[in-house]
């Protein structure tokens, strides 16, 4: 009898053991997994391209053009900046929504720039959004940005430990700084 219940112990703690380990195992590929697709995302990000369109959109393209233009209206120049900003956190915005991508790494990493972007742009979506009778439009975008509101700041809604220099760690930081540049100021050339 004892024997039995050792053994069905035993075949417990196996179970759960495998359990966590398949848990943490799955968990592991669907990173390695996302890594391909948030490189991709992060270069067209950084782009000097992307920047351009960024800065055009939230700095300029409201003191030239109404909203009601919507997109389709735009001249070229800013049809292609509004486009390109819109669809690229529209298509974010739908790799969140299917769990393709981790939504606190995106949103700690683009949320910022994304709200900005969603400020600058959601008059003239709502000014397209009339034009093409489609209340859709853009709405992968807009759910990416309800996100990054419903989770900001990042580090309390993710439980992210983020550290933040003070001016104690920045002295201290200097004073490495300085060392290091004394020390290899002081080292024989070659």
């Amino acid at each position: 009898m004892l024997l039995n219940v050792v053994s069905l112990a035993a075949s417990l703690a196996a179970l759960a053991i495998s359990t966590v380990l398949a848990a943490r195992q799955s968990r592991l590929m669907r990173h390695a997994n996302e890594v391909p697709v948030l490189m991709t995302i992060f270069n067209q990000y950084s782009s000097a391209e992307f920047q351009g369109y960024d800065f055009y959109v939230t700095q300029q393209m409201a003191t030239e053009h109404s909203p009601e233009l919507g997109f389709a209206n735009l001249p070229d120049e800013a049809r292609t900046a509004a486009t390109a900003i819109a669809t690229f956190f529209t298509f974010l915005g739908t790799l969140l929504l299917h769990g393709v991508v981790d939504e606190a790494v995106v949103i700690t990493q683009i949320g910022y720039r994304a709200r900005r972007a969603w400020s600058a742009l959601e008059p003239y979506i709502i000014g397209e959004r009339k034009i093409r009778g489609d209340e859709n439009f853009a709405s992968p975008f807009e759910d990416f940005v309800c996100r990054i509101m419903d989770n900001w700041p990042p580090e309390k809604s993710y439980g992210l430990n983020l550290k933040k220099m003070t001016t104690e760690t920045a002295e201290r930081r200097e004073n490495r700084l300085a060392v290091a540049r004394t020390d290899a100021a002081e080292m024989p050339k070659p």
